[in-house]
């Protein structure tokens, strides 16, 4: 009863969360489409030069201050009960982080959207203003995901200082990083002074190597620490 009853509530909060996201992403639809901020604050002119990102970005901004305004009011006992049953999930080391493939795919994925974002923005014709910092948002979110995974790599959520071979691992991959970065900021600065317009395009390129190869070298080491020997 009690393991049915658990698999209800995580059923019901998934749905929940679900219908929320679906939701939002509705909102923000329609918001780009109707523009109703730039009618109501009265610069439909700038988002007809620059696009209208203020929309999504209005958006985003008023999702987030309902979100706290209501977990700090109506659902402040929901909001309680779900992060005590999150915290518990931590501990017991039931919550697992995302997959390296999946971190990989993200990061590759958001790699090419500031890469096609640069190339609209570089046109002479029509382009899209707001499509630039919106992929570079994104971008930097992946980016702050795999770096969080760099400084803190495990099996869990939750880091372990004492766990020795985590470690170990923990300090090729950073020493991997550093000497990857190294070779990468030489590559930067030769493209700065031979190829100067191409630099917009290497610096998130060169950021991504960066964080790939040394998490690339902890996947590897930890698949052979986990081999028969």
């Amino acid at each position: 009863m009690e393991m049915s009853g658990r698999k209800s509530g995580r059923a019901e909060g998934f749905f929940r969360r679900f219908s929320g996201t679906a939701i939002r992403i509705g909102v923000m639809v329609a918001a780009g489409y109707y523009r109703p901020f730039a009618f109501l604050f009265g610069f439909r002119d700038y988002e007809r030069n620059h696009g209208g990102w203020p929309e999504y970005a209005i958006c985003a901004g008023v999702f987030l201050v309902t979100s706290v305004v209501w977990s700090l009011t109506f659902g402040k006992s929901g909001f309680r009960a779900e992060m005590r049953e999150t915290r518990k999930n931590l501990l017991d080391g039931q919550i697992r982080p995302v997959s390296f493939s999946a971190r990989m795919t993200f990061l590759l994925g958001s790699l090419l959207i500031p890469i096609i974002a640069l190339i609209d923005s570089g046109r002479a014709g029509a382009h899209h203003d707001g499509f630039l910092p919106l992929a570079t948002g994104l971008f930097s979110l992946f980016v702050l995901v795999e770096m969080s995974r760099l400084m803190f790599p495990g099996e869990n959520m939750l880091y372990n200082p004492d766990d020795e071979l985590q470690s170990f691992l923990q300090f090729r991959s950073m020493k991997t990083a550093y000497v990857t970065s190294v070779i990468v900021l030489f590559v930067l600065f030769v493209i700065a002074v031979l190829m100067p317009s191409l630099l917009l395009f290497a610096c998130p390129v060169g950021l991504t190597v960066t964080l790939i190869v040394p998490a690339v070298t902890y996947y590897r080491l930890d698949l052979q620490a986990d081999l028969p020997r």
